[in-house]
């Protein structure tokens, strides 16, 4: 049994499910961060880090994908 897991996406980043990282998923991001809805799907990609938490420190890896950085 797991306790104190994080699920994480294998497609983290792939905010809207279309197969790859781009803007649009940078925007999808930054729209749930602020409070607006977000599908199941969009929820688990958001935590890039996977520390359970979609936060600032996953729009930094946003931006590292984006950027191939």
């Amino acid at each position: 049994q797991l306790q104190g897991g994080a699920l994480m996406s294998t497609q983290a980043g792939d905010l809207d499910n279309v197969g790859g990282v781009d803007l649009n998923d940078a925007a999808m991001l930054a729209n749930y961060l602020v409070g607006n809805p977000c599908s199941p799907t969009c929820q688990s990609r958001a935590d890039l880090n996977g520390d359970g938490v979609a936060n600032g420190l996953d729009i930094q890896l946003m931006i590292r994908l984006l950027t191939g950085w």
